[in-house]
């Protein structure tokens, strides 16, 4: 026997907390649950920094002179933020030398940089969010 419901139709708390980055239109979207698992809120300023000796890092977090976060979506599970700039986007893909809209998945893992004083988030090149494999693997395909 099965039972549809709420828990069991829209259950989505295992989906990862993702960053997309998209080429187009560019917008840094941030999902509702990266939004609550890094504390993410409206309004809050974020900078992003590269490094050129880590190709495979981009790193961000809070600061005073950073882009505001909007509102893209709310829903169910929560709201979803983004910092809507093309050359921002476009700078970000490409120095991860890509060209297309690619998601990243990120965890509340941060980073401790000698040139600052909290902690950083960061996203990863090589952690790529793949959402069919991601569907297979938690049953939803």
């Amino acid at each position: 026997m099965a039972v549809y419901n709420a828990d069991t139709v829209f259950n989505k708390k295992g989906k990862p907390a993702t960053v997309s980055l998209d080429w187009n239109c560019g917008r840094i979207n941030f999902s509702c649950n990266a939004v609550r698992l890094l504390g993410l809120k409206e309004g809050m300023r974020v900078t992003f920094e590269t490094k050129e000796n880590e190709p495979d890092l981009i790193y961000f977090y809070e600061d005073a002179k950073g882009i505001p976060l909007k509102l893209y979506g709310v829903h169910w599970e929560g709201v979803s933020l983004s910092i809507f700039c093309r050359p921002l986007s476009r700078i970000l893909l490409s120095h991860f030398k890509l060209k297309k809209n690619t998601t990243f998945d990120v965890t509340a893992q941060t980073i401790n940089l000698q040139d600052r004083l909290k902690p950083v988030w960061f996203i990863d090149k090589w952690k790529k969010h793949e959402p069919v494999k991601w569907r297979k693997v938690h049953g939803y395909w």
